[in-house]
């Protein structure tokens, strides 16, 4: 296949395109750093001519203050383009970059309605990055209504590699851990969902988390929402949900592994020596 990727230069993309190039297919790239612009629809209309399948991971990937037009733009506009272009060229498989961000539930501004968080979670976005990412998957979901496309949205946690696992302190102690619940997903995870988005014969609409199974600091995980999350109600039983893992995510990716037959594989644990995470360090 020859399949585009926007943001193909970017830290997600980078992975992606040599993933797929592993595989033999054929990529060509859209990314700002190459002077294209995804609210620029006849630049999208051009790139998208002659492609097989579409990986949408161009975006600007985060609230940027004082640049809140540019950020909803980017992301709901141009995932616009990215399917309106596609349909008028016929091409019915696109992979859309969404985020864990679309649900609302993350970054703290307001408390989530339940653990464990999935993808059937109720949306409740705030900010400008989240409300363009959970329009973009209502746009997806329109377009596959209503023209038949095979669109699949993936929400991924903050997005880790072994640069990060390195620097494992800050993981540990990073105030953002806690509005995120402490989830992450490595890279190298997420490019394998992408793969796998792009060859497994799924019809329809589906958005999937992609979530490391366990969590980005010591646990058990049960401690952590006694001290930050105790008045939180659960879908499940707590003791039921962590029995097997007491380290486990609060992030239910089932369906990820149902559809797709993902498997988040790699761990911030597999490269941080287990000395690192001792109670006397």
């Amino acid at each position: 296949m020859t399949i585009l990727v926007t943001g193909d230069a970017g830290r997600i993309g980078k992975r992606v395109v040599a993933l797929l190039h592993s595989h033999g297919h054929e990529t060509r790239g859209f990314d700002t750093i190459n002077g294209f612009d995804l609210r620029d629809f006849a630049q999208v209309r051009d790139a998208v001519r002659g492609v097989d399948a579409i990986v949408h991971a161009g975006a600007i990937p985060s609230d940027r203050k004082g640049h809140e037009e540019a950020v909803f733009a980017s992301n709901a506009q141009g995932t616009w383009n990215i399917l309106l272009s596609a349909l008028e060229e016929g091409i019915k498989r696109v992979v859309h970059f969404s985020s864990v961000n679309a649900l609302g539930a993350v970054g703290g501004h307001r408390p989530p309605l339940y653990f464990p968080v999935g993808d059937d979670y109720p949306h409740h976005p705030l900010t400008p990055y989240q409300i363009a990412k959970h329009i973009s998957e209502e746009t997806c979901r329109a377009f596959v209504d209503r023209w038949g496309m095979e669109i699949i949205s993936l929400r991924p946690m903050f997005v880790s590699e072994r640069s990060y696992y390195e620097r494992w302190d800050r993981m540990q102690n990073s105030p953002g851990a806690i509005g995120d619940f402490w989830g992450y997903v490595d890279i190298d995870d997420v490019a394998d969902a992408v793969y796998l988005s792009l060859t497994k014969p799924v019809t329809g609409y589906h958005a999937f988390l992609l979530c490391a199974d366990d969590i980005s600091r010591t646990g058990p995980t049960a401690s952590l929402i006694e001290e930050h999350y105790p008045d939180i109600p659960w879908r499940v039983p707590m003791q039921e949900w962590f029995a097997e893992n007491p380290d486990r995510a609060l992030m239910d990716t089932t369906q990820a592994k149902r559809v797709l037959d993902w498997q988040p594989t790699r761990s911030w644990r597999d490269v941080v020596p287990a000395s690192a995470t001792s109670p006397e360090k």
